[in-house]
């Protein structure tokens, strides 16, 4: 996260006074600002096109479109925010969901709001959060190896391309001058692409790479 400047926020709830509350939280961290609010899911895709958050904080139960679809949306446009998803639902199910969607950050409404912070400072340095209710064990838990080499067989070509580059040890601004894509391009394909093997970090990706015999002879 740039140091110095303050990240811009779009929160999407249906309840004022959590939003009140996260503004808030926001406003007196110093490093976020919240630049939009909404209360359903049309106007959050009229939000971020027009507002262009670096983070979308989004309610699970949104009304008027589903926050599932809202995440592909966001994530399909020009200008790419990350996405954090809040939920009163923990079901392993539910966050894998997300996450194939290309969310960066699953919160539970009973979350403290430094979760909050801890959120969006993790996100928009290109890493995956979980509300600390959740056990990531219990979300990434190793495939059965018939299944292992079937995931990586599942990512995409620009997924595949960032995994091999991550396991050598390149760097996010790297990786895009060799892709010749954006940074934070590169950070939505790394973070869809660990979802989807269901490995949380940089050494779980490097051991799925070993055992599968992955890595470049």
């Amino acid at each position: 996260m740039t140091a110095g400047r303050r990240h811009a926020v779009l929160l999407a709830d249906e309840q004022t006074m959590w939003r009140e509350a996260a503004v808030w939280a926001c406003e007196a961290s110093g490093r976020f600002q919240v630049t939009g609010q909404c209360a359903d899911g049309p106007a959050v895709l009229r939000l971020a096109e027009r507002l262009r958050p670096d983070v979308v904080v989004l309610d699970h139960a949104l009304p008027g479109l589903d926050p599932l679809e809202i995440t592909r949306r966001l994530l399909e446009a020009a200008h790419r925010p990350r996405v954090v998803l809040v939920s009163m639902v923990r079901d392993r199910q539910a966050v894998l969901d997300a996450l194939h969607c290309g969310a960066s950050g699953y919160l539970l409404k009973s979350d403290s709001l430094r979760c909050l912070l801890d959120a969006l400072t993790a996100v928009l340095g290109g890493s995956i959060y979980l509300s600390p209710q959740i056990d990531p064990a219990s979300v990434f838990s190793p495939p059965k190896p018939s299944q292992r080499r079937r995931r990586y067989d599942q990512l995409g070509l620009r997924e595949r391309q960032v995994f091999h580059m991550v396991v050598a040890g390149l760097r996010t601004k790297d990786i895009a001058q060799r892709l010749e894509l954006s940074p934070k391009t590169v950070s939505t394909y790394r973070v869809k692409m660990m979802a989807k093997l269901g490995i949380p970090d940089l050494a779980g990706l490097i051991r799925y790479a070993i055992r599968n015999r992955l890595l470049p002879p």
